[in-house]
């Protein structure tokens, strides 16, 4: 047998070193434990920035979506506006030419005899 008893008391270097480790596994656990909060305050601030931005764009995609309809709200009404203003030129167009007894053939034939005689006087 051995002349060590392991009922004895252990070596004062021993309980130094042994309590030496649990300040360390101690201080480990500390420094563990403030991360996880300081991860878990990053996490927090993360989703309410997300929440916030989510929002935001759901403010912004109404935006868009009454700007449109106010946009095809004015294509709309600058078509008709359009067909009336076609609508009045044409007839407003074909009463002026049926007082004065113009057409668009006798407007072209005038003009060319208007060219042919400036140019027959430049060249006199």
């Amino acid at each position: 047998m051995s002349g060590s008893n392991p009922f004895d008391d252990p070596a004062p270097d021993d309980s130094r070193s042994r309590y030496q480790g649990q300040d360390q596994v101690h201080a480990v656990k500390d420094r563990t434990i403030e991360s996880q909060k300081r991860a878990l305050r990053t996490l927090y601030q993360t989703e309410e920035i997300g929440v916030a931005t989510a929002e935001e764009l759901s403010h912004q995609g109404e935006q868009l979506a009454r700007a449109e309809e106010r946009l095809d709200n004015i294509n709309q009404m600058q078509d008709e506006s359009d067909k009336h203003i076609n609508q009045l030129n044409s007839v407003f167009g074909g009463i002026k030419n049926f007082f004065t007894g113009k057409s668009d053939k006798k407007d072209v034939d005038e003009q060319t005899n208007y060219r042919s005689s400036n140019s027959d006087l430049r060249s006199a």
